[in-house]
Parts: structure tokens; sequence; C-alpha cells
């Protein structure tokens, strides 16, 4: 099921590789396929993402679940399309801000110890 966290996720990455091929590659509404491709990586990293509906933002996982090759492009992506967000789409920029800061629960931080179980 996807949650509230990936819609938008999913639809922020959309709006942040569209903006970078526009400026860059393509001005027609379709993004180039080299685009394309990235984004349907990270459509995919987010649909497999382990922590599912607690996860936090990319920058503060602690997996890193991107190819290195990928993870250079959608950084230039993000660099270029992250400040222009607020510009051309403020509303799933505020939200990102909002998200990226608020705290996380994962599995991995709520698992308890054995030593605190005595």
């Amino acid at each position: 099921m996807v949650g509230w966290r990936d819609k938008v996720e999913i639809s922020t990455i959309k709006k942040m590789i569209q903006l970078y091929c526009n400026a860059f590659h393509s001005e027609s509404v379709d993004i180039c396929e080299q685009c394309g491709d990235l984004e349907s990586y990270a459509l995919a990293r987010i649909d497999k993402c382990p922590f599912g509906n607690s996860k936090p933002s990319c920058s503060k996982c602690e997996i890193h679940c991107y190819e290195d090759n990928m993870r250079e492009k959608i950084k230039i992506v993000m660099r270029y399309s992250g400040p222009r967000m607020i510009i051309f789409h403020p509303l799933y920029a505020l939200v990102h801000i909002l998200v990226t800061i608020l705290p996380y629960k994962t599995a991995l931080n709520t698992k308890r110890c054995s030593h605190d179980e005595s």
C-alpha cells in the first residue's frame, strides 16, 4: 500500500526530474530517455524501500539503496531542481522540507536491545 509520504515523494521526484530535463535536455512536456530512466529507477527505489511509510528522506537514510552512478545523477538533479521547486512547485517544496525535518520511526530505530528487556 502506498502511503501519503510515498505519494508526495513520487510526485516531488517526478517534478524535480522534469524541471532538470526541461532545462538541460528537452523543452517538451515529456522528459528525455536518460531522465526517464533515472525517474523509473528512482520510483523503483521508493517502491522497494524497506522502511515503507516510515522512511526518512534519502539524505538521512541509514541505507543507501541507489547505485553509485544513479546516486550521482539524482544528486545533480536535486541540486539544480531543489531551489527551483520553491518557485515552480512551492507546495511540494514545503511538504518536502517538512517531511525532511520531521522525526521518523523505523524498525531499526525502535527495535529494543536484548539487554533492555531485563
